[in-house]
């Protein structure tokens, strides 16, 4: 399209342009603009587009200097010029919105093709109550826009001949881009040998522009072969990124714009699941599918799906697909599965289904996806399968709740290591549980396993215990003793209460890590050792680090690896499993068949537990020991065990205030559990903002983030 409707504008006489340049240069602003747009618009057409930069920008400063609005017709110039340079979006903030000419609605035509803008393509194909018979035509070309993103490629074809029939044979530059318009949409839906028919014969570009020769030959190149690199004879000062589509068909088109897309949800996203999830919202947004589903492994596991309320219901429909080794397309079911490769391993499968006929489009799409989440999907599947093995292999670590959960997990993770591990909770949380799974998950699980507690191991015996002795080497040795170290060469050995070793403990402790050695007491030489250490602790040693009490190099050779053990009171729900697990193996030690009621373990629910698992299972035992031979026990039973008075009603027993702090604080909890401590992801699904979060868990006493993060 050149300044004009009809044809190119006219040669300007000398006299002429010396007025027209005394204008641009002296007369109002107004002028001025109008002025510089004439110049953009034909700096474009040349396909000039960084001398027409350079002009828009000083009149778009002259204007803005003016404090004036900006005229129509500049804005008009910059969205055609920020087109062709690919700049879509910025074009549509330019562009006026009220179309009312041919220039206009071809113009926004355009730009929202560009953009993918189906409501506005929508918009401007509606005839208006004043519209000429030029923009009746120009609205029926852009509705070829739309037809062709449906893929219907009889409609677009027959209503394409409608446009040429209207762009009868004249050399104006509109019937010019009506009949590009044409082109353009039958190439999108493959109906390529009708491209060249539309575009016209020669004698209608006679006087056609650089830029619209330029669109015509990269349409008809891509029509009838390799495309043409350029246009002869006609210099170009930039490559025309807008356009790139041109010619390139729907595929290319959708891809331009919505591959970024998914490369950003995928590359941004939180986690691997939440990549996944990113994924399905993604191929149902853009590509048509009705309801998608990542599957995992052989065994096809739903990992993330779209469109089924769960990941259940998922996998039920899914149950009667495998994951193939290459596409399937199952055309009378409707479903498209695209294997999931990565590092040359078939890492799982993307499964949708379409009810449009034409699934070409979708799958393509799970082709690119299937691509560009690879990696996710792979490590979510390791993922699941650390937390299978770890399930399996720590079955001692009894628990349903996301805390135990992500416990599991961290066992496992941290048993394929050879680091040392620091296990850090209170005293009842099953440290020594979780350092006996550890090494038995690990690769020296076939060799010896220590315990010590430190805190029980004096100053004068802890080098003795620790590292042997000689016969002789002090008053009562009698004979040469293994030391733990060596006991433990080759497998691992528990710190239990490491931070109250005394400092020059602590010292030989760290000579020992650093120089994998040891020496017995009493001897000169050294015994080389290979122990992988576990260390727990119920105390934070940060502070003991802080109050000078613990060495702080030996704390960062302890926590290469650190697991954290959870509280009781923060996974409540784990507390019946605990309970009757421990009743099943008490009451069989002492004879005993009662049972625990409903009311009791709601009444064990109830309780705060500062001694975790231990005092659950020693006020088990004390209720085993009260019980009757035969019965129920009842949650009188569990106060009078606890040394507490038996409430009169749950509503007597906790004001309204507690209980809604308590559950509040149970619901943020599992909510962090659940994302792994991370809370962005937390306050989104509790509808907070992270800062909201943050004065919530202040709020709720929940534990501050650890000041040492590890590798678990």
């Amino acid at each position: 399209m050149s300044a004009r409707t009809g044809s190119h504008t006219p040669r300007s006489t000398p006299g002429a342009g010396i007025e027209e340049a005394s204008a641009r240069e002296n007369g109002t602003w107004r002028e001025r603009a109008t002025h510089a747009a004439r110049d953009v618009r034909r700096l474009t057409d040349l396909l000039a587009l960084e001398r027409a930069s350079a002009v828009v920008e000083a009149a778009v400063g002259d204007v803005v200097l003016s404090r004036r609005r900006m005229p129509r017709q500049l804005a008009t110039a910059r969205a055609w010029l920020r087109l062709w340079q690919g700049r879509a979006d910025d074009a549509w903030r330019d562009a006026p919105r009220c179309a009312r000419t041919t220039e206009d609605v071809l113009l926004l035509g355009f730009i929202a093709w560009a953009r993918l803008d189906r409501g506005a393509l929508a918009s401007l194909a509606r005839a208006g109550r004043r519209d000429s018979t030029e923009v009746t035509d120009a609205r029926r070309a852009v509705a070829l826009f739309s037809a062709a993103l449906d893929g219907n490629a009889t409609t677009v074809d027959a209503a394409a001949r409608e446009v040429e029939r209207a762009a009868h044979d004249t050399s104006r530059s509109a019937t010019r881009w009506l009949r590009l318009v044409a082109a353009e949409a039958l190439s999108i839906v493959g109906v390529r040998d009708r491209v060249v028919e539309t575009i016209g014969p020669a004698r209608l570009w006679s006087d056609a522009t650089p830029l619209e020769r330029r669109v015509r030959d990269r349409l008809r190149s891509a029509s009838c072969g390799p495309r043409a690199t350029g246009t002869p004879g006609v210099r170009s000062e930039d490559d025309l990124p807008g356009l790139a589509a041109w010619g390139e068909g729907s595929e290319h088109m959708h891809w331009l714009r919505t591959l970024p897309e998914l490369l950003h949800v995928v590359q941004e996203a939180e986690d691997d699941l939440a990549a996944l999830r990113a994924g399905c919202a993604w191929a149902r947004r853009e590509a048509g599918a009705d309801r998608v589903a990542f599957t995992a492994g052989e065994e096809g596991a739903v990992v993330a799906c779209a469109g089924w309320p769960n990941a259940a219901d998922a996998a039920a429909a899914l149950r009667a697909l495998t994951s193939p080794r290459d596409a399937v397309h199952a055309a009378d079911a409707g479903w498209v599965t695209i294997p999931v490769r990565y590092a040359g391993v078939v890492a799982g499968a993307i499964v949708a289904w379409s009810a449009d006929d034409d699934r070409t489009r979708l799958s393509d799409a799970l082709a690119v996806l299937a691509a560009v989440a690879g990696p996710a999907l792979r490590a979510r599947h390791d993922a699941l399968v650390i937390e299978r093995q770890a399930t399996a292999a720590a079955p001692e670590i009894l628990g349903c709740s996301p805390a135990i959960a992500a416990v599991r997990e961290a066992i496992a993770r941290a048993a394929g290591t050879p680091f040392p591990v620091l296990v850090e909770g209170e005293s009842g949380t099953g440290k020594e549980l979780m350092a006996r799974a550890v090494h038995r998950l690990s690769a020296r699980r076939d060799r010896p396993f220590r315990a010590v507690n430190c805190a029980a191991l004096s100053d004068e015996l802890v080098e003795a215990e620790l590292f042997g002795h000689t016969r002789g080497a002090f008053t009562g040795a009698v004979a040469a003793r293994v030391g733990l170290f060596e006991a433990a060469h080759g497998g691992s050995l528990f710190l239990d209460e490491v931070g109250d070793l005394s400092t020059r403990a602590q010292a030989k402790l760290l000579r020992v890590l650093q120089e994998g050695e040891i020496r017995r007491v009493g001897e000169n030489g050294t015994r080389a050792v290979d122990v992988r250490i576990i260390a727990a602790t119920n105390q934070p040693l940060v502070r003991a680090v802080a109050r000078g009490t613990f060495r702080e190099d030996l704390l960062f050779r302890l926590a290469v690896v650190r697991l954290q053990a959870p509280p009781l009171r923060d996974r409540v729900e784990d507390v019946p499993l605990l309970a009757r697990a421990f009743w099943r193996s008490l009451a069989r030690d002492a004879d005993r068949r009662a049972r625990l009621t409903p009311s009791a373990l709601a009444a064990l629910c109830h309780h705060r537990w500062p001694g975790n698992v231990r005092e659950l299972q020693n006020v088990v035992a004390a209720l085993v020991v009260a019980a009757p031979a035969r019965g129920s026990v009842g949650a009188r039973d569990v106060y009078q065990a606890l040394g507490r008075v038996a409430p009169a009603s749950d509503a007597d027993g906790v004001s309204l205030d507690r209980a809604r702090l308590g559950c509040e604080r149970r619901v943020v909890a599992a909510a962090l559990a659940r994302h792994g401590g991370r809370r962005s992801a937390a306050a989104r699904e509790l509808g907070l903002s992270r800062q909201g979060l943050a004065k919530a868990m202040r709020r709720l006493g929940l534990g501050r983030a650890p000041d040492i993060a590890g590798v678990a």
